[in-house]
C-alpha cells in the first residue's frame, strides 16, 4: 500500500496494534455502500435489538443506527 512505511513506523513507535486494527476495518479496501432504503430494511429486521429511536423510512438515521450497521452488520465503516 502507499502508506505501508508510515503504518510500520507508527506501529513500531506509537501503537503496536495499529496494523491489525487497520486490517480489521478493511484498510485499503473499498468500504461497503448501501442505499438508505437498504439501511432502513436491515435495521427494521433486527428483532433482537431495541433502539432508543425506532427506525422509520424518511427519518434521519441516528448515531445508534449508524453504529449498529458499522459495528454489528458490516464490521467496518459503511456508506449509506
Amino acid at each position: 500500500s502507499e502508506c505501508a512505511s508510515e503504518v510500520s513506523f507508527l506501529s513500531k513507535y506509537i501503537d503496536p496494534s495499529l496494523g491489525n486494527r487497520l486490517n480489521d476495518i478493511g484498510f485499503g479496501k473499498r468500504f461497503p455502500r448501501i442505499s438508505y432504503t437498504e439501511a432502513v430494511d436491515i435495521l427494521r429486521k433486527q428483532t433482537n435489538t431495541t433502539f432508543e429511536k425506532e427506525v422509520e423510512w424518511g427519518d434521519d438515521l441516528k448515531t445508534e443506527h449508524e453504529r449498529f450497521l458499522a459495528e454489528k452488520i458490516f464490521g467496518r465503516p459503511v456508506f449509506v
